[in-house]
């Protein structure tokens, strides 16, 4: 499974669309797509947010196997300046 692979998943498990989780990692909505669809990789930055988002670790995003988690909704919360409802 690739990284964008994981992603689509993520985003679907989680109910999200494109547009809502580009709004929660403050992303433009197109980029979205073109990580799912393995046309471009996200920034570190963006990685980290997404490991936020989805609860899982960097390791497993990036390349499917656990590691440790990045603190979660919190972390994402405090960095991007948002919550969740």
């Amino acid at each position: 499974m690739t990284l964008g692979n994981r992603i689509k998943k993520l985003r679907k498990k989680f109910g999200y669309t494109q547009k809502q989780l580009s709004k929660i990692i403050d992303i433009d909505t197109p980029a979205i797509s073109l990580w799912e669809n393995d046309k471009t990789i996200p920034l570190k930055t963006s990685k980290l947010k997404l490991a936020a988002c989805f609860d899982v670790s960097l390791s497993y995003l990036e390349f499917g196997v656990d590691g440790l988690k990045v603190d979660g909704r919190n972390f994402l919360c405090k960095f991007c300046n948002i919550g969740f409802q």
